[in-house]
């Protein structure tokens, strides 16, 4: 459940209320927006002007509808789920980070291009050291599709480790859960690093914490069970109480 309402949306015209209503002609199912109503309305797909009943009774008949560069298809591709885990990383950890970011990189080295969605320069101000550690996250932000994460993406996320061992990996999605099948490949992902003695961070991120206002700690001691086993541990928001806990919640095989 998002800490968002209907409202939210609509003030920033992302959502739009509007009436369905099916053609008697040809039974398309048009949506009109209350400033386009009327008694008679044209269909989008036979052109007819048919009549909209006089009641209209069934709460489903009012709908919204996305508008402006959302309603297009692979508009932003996938720059939301970026702009999302940058702003969950920067702005609601602990509000006492300096980070810096780029996105949509490409990287070389020994004739080698790897892809990543992000990268990021990240430090806690409130880290009480002389000299608080600056830390390199590189980040892969995936949308709401079910199997997002697949045998590409865990290519380049070793290569990536590979090059730069101690560098933080994000991955995240929209997406309130990921699938057993990616589990098992991010499980190997982190087995992987471990192995090979890498100091690579894993950090994974859901629509849960993408889409809520609250910190990782507010946010998780109102969710499930483990969530709220894990939410002390994410008092101080460091990035490997974040890690550790992302992983157990998330990675773990389900039950049953």
């Amino acid at each position: 459940e998002y800490n968002f309402e209907i409202s939210d949306f609509v003030e920033r015209k992302v959502l739009r209320l509007g009436l369905t209503a099916s053609c008697k002609f040809c039974g398309q199912s048009n949506w009109f927006p209350l400033d386009g109503l009327d008694y008679e309305l044209p269909c989008e797909r036979c052109l007819r002007i048919f009549a909209v009943p006089g009641t209209i009774t069934q709460p489903e008949a009012w709908r919204y509808r996305v508008i402006g560069s959302f309603s297009v298809p692979n508009f932003a591709d996938g720059a939301y789920a970026v702009a999302l885990t940058l702003r969950f990383l920067t702005l609601l950890m602990n509000h006492n980070v300096e980070a810096t970011s780029s996105t949509a990189m490409e990287l070389s080295w020994d004739g080698k291009i790897v892809e990543s969605d992000f990268l990021m320069w990240w430090r806690a101000r409130r880290d009480r050291s002389a000299a608080p550690r600056a830390r390199f996250i590189l980040g892969e932000a995936k949308s709401f599709a079910t199997r997002a994460i697949d045998a590409k993406t865990i290519e380049n996320l070793v290569a990536l480790s590979e090059r730069f061992p101690d560098a933080v990996m994000v991955v995240s999605k929209l997406g309130n859960a990921y699938s057993e099948e990616e589990k098992v490949l991010l499980r190997d992902f982190r087995a992987q690093c471990a192995a090979a003695g890498r100091d690579n961070l894993l950090i994974v991120l859901t629509g849960f914490e993408l889409l809520a206002r609250a910190t990782p700690l507010q946010r998780w001691a109102s969710g499930s069970d483990k969530q709220k086993t894990f939410a002390p541990n994410l008092l101080d928001a460091s990035l490997e109480a974040l890690a550790e806990a992302t992983c157990a919640v998330y990675l773990e095989p389900s039950e049953g």
